[in-house]
């Protein structure tokens, strides 16, 4: 294989890697996110001002810790990041799955530990994805990937409500939820791991090393 067609390949791997990663993380935190806001009130008694206040916590973590993600890609590449990232998302489930109960304080701890896990895999993956896309196809790599994102936040609330859909309703209101809860978040905490473990085959150049084609 030449230095062309190796170059080639591993911007095919960087695209269809990243999209499939970006469908898991959102598709896990659309899953996770959505019976949070439900259990907090159902079952925990949270006032809806409190759950929004606790909920958050997550999209704030993230932006804080984003643009520390792009800083640290444009300097020393995007694995790192996309593989921390990953295995904050997979770690960040931990917190519900494994207590006797689910307290508020997992949950608000699962959204901060979530939010710097998302705020350093989007902001990387999402530069590397279109780094890896010839420019006349910028375009078409942007909508893709918009794409794939609403994709896995659709697959989400599906996966959220075979297993919670009922949280909240009249009829379910004396049923506890906790099993179905550590159950969708296991399935989601796989999902992310298997996401960081696939981040360990991305190629390690920098964004501004010299292109694989003249090695």
């Amino acid at each position: 294989m030449n230095g062309g067609e190796r170059s080639d390949t591993i911007r095919h791997r960087k695209v269809w890697l990243g999209n499939t990663s970006s469908f898991i993380i959102n598709l896990a935190q659309t899953a996770t996110l959505i019976p949070v806001t439900f259990y907090l009130q159902s079952e925990i008694g949270f006032s809806a001002s409190a759950t929004g206040a606790l909920l958050m916590l997550q999209p704030l973590v993230m932006g804080i810790v984003a643009p520390f993600a792009g800083w640290f890609r444009d300097r020393y590449g995007g694995s790192f990041p996309i593989l921390a990232g990953a295995a904050l998302c997979s770690a960040s489930m931990l917190s519900v799955m494994f207590l006797p109960t689910v307290p508020a304080w997992s949950i608000g701890l699962h959204l901060a530990v979530f939010g710097i896990g998302t705020g350093l895999f989007h902001a990387t993956n999402n530069a590397e994805v279109m780094s890896a896309t010839p420019a006349e196809k910028s375009s078409l790599a942007g909508s893709l990937l918009a794409l794939v994102r609403y994709l896995g936040q659709i697959v989400g609330i599906g996966l959220a409500t075979v297993f919670v859909g009922t949280m909240g309703s009249q009829a379910q209101i004396h049923e506890s939820h906790g099993v179905s809860i550590r159950i969708l978040f296991g399935i989601c905490c796989a999902l992310c791991l298997a996401v960081a473990i696939a981040g360990r085959y991305l190629p390690k150049e920098k964004p501004n090393s010299p292109n694989l084609s003249a090695s």
